[in-house]
């Protein structure tokens, strides 16, 4: 583990056990949010690099909930049109 800080914006760690040349250092916990934000987001149209890259320039979050985030996107797309037009 090196004394380096992580990669990822607003993250505080600066003990990283990972290390990408093309990245930089990423601690185990932004590790484990970005294999849960790829899995999440991945398409064949997306370029995985341009995801990491994404992931790594937003704001750091303790823990990536895709629960909610899936639950977001769905109610954001699918209005339910009977109970706006209350």
């Amino acid at each position: 583990m090196g004394v380096m800080p992580c990669s990822k914006e607003g993250c505080t760690t600066i003990l990283c056990d990972r290390y990408s040349t093309e990245f930089g250092y990423i601690c185990s916990d932004c590790y484990e949010e970005l294999k849960q934000f790829l899995a999440c987001k991945y398409s064949s149209t997306q370029n995985l690099e341009n995801l990491v890259t994404t992931f790594l320039e937003t704001p750091h979050k303790a823990q990536y909930d895709v629960q909610d985030l899936v639950e977001g996107f769905v109610e954001g797309t699918f209005i339910n049109y009977i109970e706006d037009d209350l």
